[in-house]
């Protein structure tokens, strides 16, 4: 099990960067969903932000891709342009920044469930993923799906086998899960098996995407790590959207402290 902590690049979470190469921790690099795209300067800014992390952190690293609209089952050719020159900037991003993993978004929404479109969704993903999946896999970068508004996991298997690759993988964001599905974590993880390869860990009260410290809502933790505990590549990243780089830490260590096999 590999614990990760989710940042934002900012030069304010260098001074706990050397903390975290001391308890082996590494660091998933965020802000491409909102912060990083308003413009072409704030996208190039976000990744001169996030070099300068990697110059200043020895550890491993991993990189959250744009959410916000990016989904691949768009009928308007216009959007669906956009979104495609949106993940090619993305892939030179990554090329750039060569992190072991790019998380990013199913893409699923509220609508696609509403108009039936799952059917859509899947066959354009699946088209979508099996063709970019050949540029990461010649870089060595791991492309993990997370969950979003999803009930179960089901779905989302069929997408990652119908891509078949060693470079995509499943990635269960345990807060989304609890607002918007009725299954435990157990049953999302015996459900994606060893297709899940990576974890989004945060809490909340059931009703909405609060990215709490663990422990400050009603997840059901034990259950989750109990699940996980003999999955020892498996990688772990806490995100915590409002709290100080301190409290991140000090959470982090709290979950490690109990949870580390």
């Amino acid at each position: 099990m590999n614990f990760f902590l989710c940042l934002s690049g900012y030069e304010k979470d260098f001074h706990i960067l050397p903390k975290l190469e001391e308890l082996n921790v590494g660091i998933e690099l965020q802000s491409y969903g909102l912060k990083g795209v308003a413009s072409p300067q704030a996208w190039e800014e976000k990744i001169k932000q996030h070099k300068r992390v990697i110059e200043n952190f020895s550890g491993r690293i991993s990189v959250h891709g744009p959410f916000v609209g990016i989904r691949y089952t768009y009928n308007d050719y216009l959007l669906k342009e956009a979104v495609k020159k949106r993940m090619q900037k993305t892939y030179e991003m990554a090329k750039k920044l060569k992190p072991e993993i790019l998380v990013v978004h199913s893409g699923i929404s509220e609508d696609i469930k509403k108009w039936e479109l799952e059917k859509l969704w899947l066959e354009e993903t699946i088209n979508f993923w099996k063709s970019e999946i050949k540029k990461y896999e010649k870089e060595g970068i791991k492309i993990v799906i997370e969950n979003l508004v999803e009930e179960s996991p089901d779905i989302l298997i069929k997408l990652c086998d119908a891509v078949n690759s060693d470079f995509f993988a499943l990635c269960l964001d345990i807060g989304h899960m609890n607002v918007f599905s009725n299954l435990s974590p157990s049953d999302w993880v015996k459900k994606m098996y060893n297709r899940l390869q990576y974890v989004h860990l945060h809490d909340n009260k059931g009703k909405k995407d609060e990215h709490l410290p663990v422990g400050k809502g009603n997840i059901d933790f034990d259950n989750f790590f109990n699940s996980i505990k003999n999955k020892n590549d498996i990688t772990i990243a806490l995100e915590l959207d409002h709290s100080t780089p301190e409290e991140k830490v000090e959470n982090l260590i709290e979950v490690i402290t109990k949870y580390s096999n």
